[in-house]
């Protein structure tokens, strides 16, 4: 499903969306938080090799923000809050082998209060094993799920782009839509959430 075509991320309600790779991947997730937000609906994702995550760059949330709102103005950006993430996601986590945390830890002890498909208690692996299709919350829980497991043991992703506490912080905010990434700026959607995510994995 990755193409050289870099979609309009304010034209592609209905459309399956993935982690968009190289060129096309930092093309869209600069545009991603400027445009009209787009419905995700990812119907699958292709299953990785774990560990094959390769570098990408990133930013913390409010970095991100303001390269976004730079952008819209048709100014300049810095490179100087561009860290590098090594991140892995949902399905890369989903296969790997080992975790740096029990795979039967619960989704609510590490990040906050979701219910999936009547199961009030799922588990991390629980919800990166969920087959698809996913509605919006389930995509923003998987990828919330990825950014979790890449702040432990080693992180992969710099811990001045995101840490474990963050996310706990950020996830009911999150899904209200009400999350706030800098004073003084709009509040993300969960699907601008998921696309500041997604520029922290290098594989999906």
């Amino acid at each position: 499903m990755h193409t050289d075509q870099t979609p309009d991320i304010s034209k592609v309600a209905g459309q399956h969306l993935q982690a968009p790779k190289s060129s096309s991947r930092r093309r869209l997730l600069q545009a991603g938080l400027g445009a009209a937000p787009a419905i995700l609906t990812i119907v699958s994702e292709p299953v990785r090799a774990f560990g094959t995550a390769s570098a990408v760059p990133c930013r913390s949330a409010s970095a991100f923000a303001s390269v976004a709102a730079a952008m819209l103005a048709g100014g300049t950006t810095s490179a100087n809050t561009q860290q590098t993430c090594m991140g892995e996601g949902p399905a890369s986590w989903n296969v790997a082998s080992t975790w740096p945390v029990a795979k039967t830890t619960l989704f609510s002890t590490v990040l906050g209060s979701f219910t999936l498909r009547g199961n009030v208690s799922p588990t991390l692996s629980d919800i990166l094993n969920a087959p698809a299709p996913y509605t919006a919350t389930e995509i923003l829980a998987r990828s919330f799920v990825a950014a979790y497991l890449n702040t432990q043991g080693t992180p992969k992703t710099p811990l001045v782009v995101v840490t474990a506490l963050q996310l706990q912080a950020m996830w009911p905010q999150a899904v209200a839509g009400s999350f706030v990434p800098t004073p003084g700026t709009p509040a993300w959607t969960m699907d601008q959430v998921n696309t500041w995510l997604l520029q922290t994995f290098g594989s999906v």
